[in-house]
């Protein structure tokens, strides 16, 4: 699964909101939480879809403290 985060993380700024929330909570589920990953579901947090702001909202969560950096990005939701 993690082989596939390049491409979830990509996913992201598909022009298709079930496209991107489907990657957003697929990179949740695989728990790669690395600085890409962070940043790219932190990014997804201003998308024009309330679904895809959440979804990238409960990737984050999964993560828990290893996504400290996004904090700020989530209480200014």
């Amino acid at each position: 699964a993690k082989e596939a985060v390049p491409d979830l993380i990509a996913a992201l700024k598909d022009g298709s909101e079930s496209v991107r929330a489907e990657a957003a909570d697929s990179l949740g589920k695989i728990g790669v939480a690395s600085g890409p990953v962070i940043t790219a579901l932190v990014d997804r947090l201003k998308d024009a879809s309330p679904g895809v702001r959440g979804d990238a909202a409960h990737a984050l969560a999964r993560f828990g403290p290893k996504a400290k950096a996004a904090a700020p990005a989530l209480k200014g939701m």
